[in-house]
């Protein structure tokens, strides 16, 4: 398979959001169980991202419900697919570890990527990658299971979302926007016809590194950028007490940075 995301819970299962299979549990002993294929009826054809909330509950994306990882034979391939044809395939799941039972909580996303949690679980942040926003949807409280976009048009595509420290919440911009889909934007008959083309004449990644760091109400706090591409199609970012670690889609190595050297 593909495992794209992982998680810990608190009985200390590694829980794996795999593109090519689904839902996946690896218990202590190293066991690995499937535990969801499909949800609402519709096959798992894509996971990607996961977060374990505080109640044990899993969270994950399904980026396109169209457009399948396995059959394509490349989570990329089947990523530019799916943002070039700009369809709404993308919906974030919920699964409850204790009844074995899936729910949809989100849909009609254009390619659901990185998902994380408050860290007393009273919210989701989802990043719409082809909607290039971050939306944040409730779990508990007044406006439980209500979503609402909390930033919008970033300059990039948004990947992974990581909790981070003192309010930081880390998205990975993979690559800078593409003019041509957004000028196609609301032509989907061209998107077609690209969609269509040879893989080397479609619009494909830009070397550029950049990761944001927001806060729960969607304000920008931190943006680090390397235009040159040096370390490209960065993914997301991981905050400790002392580093910043960075990942990258295309990278041979994990970047590493000094948070003091950053003004963190």
């Amino acid at each position: 398979g593909r495992p794209l995301g992982i998680a810990f819970d608190s009985a200390e299962n590694l829980w794996v959001a795999n593109a090519y299979i689904g839902l996946q549990k690896i218990d202590p002993s190293g066991a690995v169980t499937t535990a969801a294929t499909v949800a609402e009826e519709v096959p798992i054809r894509y996971a990607d991202d996961l977060v374990v909330t505080p109640n044990g509950k899993v969270y994950f994306s399904d980026a396109s419900s169209k457009f399948s990882a396995a059959a394509v034979g490349s989570t990329l391939a089947a990523s530019l697919l799916d943002l070039i044809e700009h369809g709404l395939y993308g919906r974030i799941i919920e699964y409850d570890p204790e009844s074995k039972v899936t729910r949809v909580v989100m849909r009609d996303l254009s390619f659901a990527n990185g998902v994380t949690a408050a860290p007393g679980g009273e919210f989701l942040l989802v990043a719409e990658t082809g909607g290039y926003r971050v939306w944040k949807h409730w779990l508990a409280g007044e406006k439980a299971g209500q979503s609402e976009v909390l930033i919008d048009n970033l300059p990039g595509f948004p990947d992974n979302v990581h909790i981070g420290q003192n309010g930081r919440y880390w998205v990975g911009l993979t690559s800078p926007r593409s003019k041509i889909l957004d000028d196609l934007a609301n032509q989907p008959f061209k998107r077609k016809i690209i969609q269509r083309l040879p893989a080397f004449l479609r619009p494909n990644v830009v070397p550029y590194g950049h990761v944001l760091a927001i806060n729960a109400a969607g304000e920008v706090l931190v943006s680090l950028q390397d235009p040159a591409g040096a370390y490209p199609a960065t993914t997301g970012a991981l905050e400790t007490d002392d580093h910043l670690y960075v990942s990258s889609l295309t990278a041979p190595i994990l970047a590493r940075f000094n948070k003091a050297e950053l003004g963190l």
